[in-house]
This record gives C-alpha cells, structure tokens and sequence, in this order.
C-alpha cells in the first residue's frame, strides 16, 4: 500500500470493498425477515453506485 500511496490505495481498493459489503446488508435483513427503511435502501443503492465504478468490486458484485 505504501508504493502507491494510502490515499489512492485506500479510494481505490478499500473504499468500494468496504461499500460492497455495506450495499448486502438489505439482502441479509430479508434473509433474516427484518424490514429495512426506506432512506437506508437509498443511502445503499449510493453506496453500491459508488463501489461497482471500479472494475473489481463491479465483477465482485456480478
């Protein structure tokens, strides 16, 4: 991480992984038969607009 840089490492790769694994959490609530708010699936949908604009996290999520 440090060759190339925390702060373009961190946007990079951690950000979209960390938004990725936030954006499933309306997933594991129906899983679990708890209702998710309707604000939260929009902050969810952002994040995950966010994190599939990287080549990466887009394959992770397909």
């Amino acid at each position: 991480m440090s060759s190339a840089g925390w702060v373009s490492t961190t946007l990079n790769y951690i950000w979209p992984f960390i938004f990725v694994v936030l954006s499933f959490i309306p997933l594991y609530n129906n899983d679990i038969k708890r209702k998710t708010p309707i604000w939260q699936y929009i902050i969810y949908i952002i994040l995950l607009i966010y994190s599939v604009n990287q080549e990466q996290m887009c394959m992770i999520v397909l």
